[in-house]
């Protein structure tokens, strides 16, 4: 019978948390169980006292606790440029995000699709790191698909 190496989770957490501190503005989780990836980055937005908010196709804009970012609810906030621009206006005035995009490769390494989410998520990235907002994104997706850009 064939052992398979445990998924250690104090490490991943470790890890993520270290990324976070020393202030990555894009961190790439590449996984098939998201549930516990998403389960784990939930712990560490709580160590860092920072809100988690995530993005998806299929569900837009949401956090699992109440906040104003999960009430502007629209169709619209399932774009991902949308979605980033509305991260990054939160940036900007709400100390302590984390912004999980699930599954967005297909926006971002399609040559046939728009380059607005790619330079979005470029200016996301850049105003994190020269803004200084204390935030964080994390893609997790099951694929590792990064622009050449």
């Amino acid at each position: 019978m064939a052992r398979t190496k445990s998924w250690d989770t104090e490490a991943f957490r470790g890890e993520v948390e270290a990324l976070c501190r020393a202030r990555n503005p894009l961190i790439y989780v590449v996984t098939h169980e998201e549930d516990r990836v998403l389960a784990e980055l939930r712990a560490v937005g709580e160590k860092l006292i920072k809100t988690v908010v995530y993005w998806s196709a299929s569900k837009g804009i949401w956090t699992d606790t109440p906040h104003e970012i999960s009430r502007q609810k629209s169709h619209a906030h399932s774009d991902l440029a949308v979605a980033l621009e509305v991260f990054e206006q939160h940036a900007e005035r709400d100390p302590g995000m984390l912004f999980i995009l699930l599954d967005p490769h297909p926006y971002l390494v399609d040559k046939n699709v728009s380059p607005i989410y790619r330079r979005r998520l470029r200016d996301l990235a850049i105003g994190i790191r020269t803004r200084n907002y204390a935030c964080n994104c994390i893609i997790v997706s099951p694929s590792l698909s990064i622009p050449y850009e």
